[in-house]
């Protein structure tokens, strides 16, 4: 017999019981979430968010850069109630002009922030998540938005990337297409 198999059967089935949860968590996250590219990618994490941590209505968004801050959504999973709707939408508009600090915070208001810390170790987005959120334990769920937060920063700069490559390819073939105009040649 295995050592892995006599520990396994020595531990009493009350402590293996709570990380049944979790590991159908990691397990959904791996399999559904992970694959996931783009606006799939934030469609699914919302939806992941909400059934896995028991959040009433979950939204995804990033903060915009220079002038003002404002928080635009990516991606949102509520039910028809659109109370729960304008609570979210209000907190978050909040939250863009504070700008949060890195890390899990719970909100007086019934929301839950997880900012979204890109590689400058600036918040370039967040989670807001609006409900109770119980299904899970309190360090459970740190740990599954910390993995969750990581994987949505790195898909939000790199659709930030590709926009950004998108602007200055349309600025590029724009120059181009003026230059023909001051092309001389000279003897």
């Amino acid at each position: 017999m295995s050592i892995v198999a006599n520990t396994a059967r020595t531990i009493p089935a009350r402590t293996r019981a709570p990380r049944q949860p979790v590991e159908a968590a990691l397990t959904k996250f791996a399999s559904d979430l992970s694959p996931a590219k783009g606006q799939q990618f934030f469609d699914l994490l919302v939806e992941y968010v909400a059934a896995t941590l028991g959040f009433d209505g979950v939204v995804v968004g990033e903060f915009t850069t220079g002038g003002t801050s404002r928080f635009i959504p990516i991606a949102e999973h509520f039910p028809s109630d659109m109370t729960a709707r304008a609570i979210v939408k209000t907190h978050c508009d909040a939250l863009a002009t504070a700008v949060a600090s890195p890390g899990v915070e719970r909100a007086d208001d019934g929301c839950t922030d997880v900012s979204l810390i890109g590689t400058e170790g600036r918040a370039i987005g967040a989670i807001c998540g609006f409900g109770k959120g119980g299904s899970v334990d309190a360090a459970t769920m740190r740990m599954l938005f910390r993995i969750i937060a990581h994987r949505a920063a790195a898909e939000l700069e790199q659709q930030r990337a590709q926009r950004e490559l998108g602007r200055r390819d349309a600025l590029f073939i724009g120059l181009i297409a003026e230059a023909h105009d001051v092309v001389g040649v000279i003897d």
